[in-house]
Parts: structure tokens; C-alpha cells; sequence
């Protein structure tokens, strides 16, 4: 996966697909009993366990083939418009982690009501 700028409205819903492949070949990687984790923090140094919002996936839509989906909800996105940071993080059942996406900006924008 490659890291982008995510911007949302406030209290709007929105999903990624997630495509876990090897770097090296391209080939998809089975992630099976894989967990993928999602957060949006304040700061990157903030704690999971104080995270805005907090996901995590066990269950995906093709884990043979590498497929998994991430939904955001209009609870997960109804916080203070401003800018904030997400990760996304899977961790294999060998305990092998690796970060899909490094902390990148999740930036929440009012609605048209709240300009």
C-alpha cells in the first residue's frame, strides 16, 4: 500500500481496500489469522490505548489472496475538525509486524452547515 494524505469530512463514512503483496514480486501474501491495525492519534508518540480511533481487523475480505477492507464509520469520524495522524499496521500470526502505512496526516474538515 502507499501512504497518502487521508481527508474526510466530519462525521462522513469512507473504507479502503487493503492489497498485502510482496514488495519484491508483487505476488499477494496470505494473511490468514493476520490482524491489521488501524489508529488515528493527536501525535505519533500517543499510546494505542489513547487513540481517536482505533480498528482492528480480523476478519478480511480474501486473506488467501491478501485482501482485507477497513471501514470508517460515521462514529469513528464524528471528532474536532482538525489534523491528526493514522498508521496502519498488520501483525502475521508468526508475530511479524510491519507498518502498510507509516503515520501519515488524517485530516477531518467541516461540513458545509459548519463553514
Amino acid at each position: 500500500m502507499s501512504e497518502f494524505d487521508w481527508q474526510i469530512s466530519k462525521g462522513d463514512t469512507d473504507f479502503i481496500e487493503i492489497d498485502i503483496v510482496n514488495e519484491e514480486t508483487n505476488v499477494p501474501i496470505d494473511i490468514t489469522g493476520a490482524v491489521i491495525y488501524f489508529t488515528v492519534k493527536k501525535t505519533s508518540s500517543d499510546p494505542d490505548s489513547s487513540a481517536l480511533i482505533f480498528k482492528e481487523i480480523t476478519e478480511h475480505t480474501d486473506a488467501i489472496n491478501g485482501k482485507s477492507r477497513l471501514d470508517l464509520l460515521i462514529s469513528n469520524t464524528n471528532l474536532p475538525i482538525g489534523r491528526y495522524l493514522y498508521d496502519l499496521v498488520i501483525v502475521f500470526p508468526t508475530g511479524d509486524r510491519k507498518h502498510l502505512i507509516s503515520p501519515s496526516p488524517f485530516v477531518i474538515t467541516p461540513t458545509l452547515k459548519e463553514v
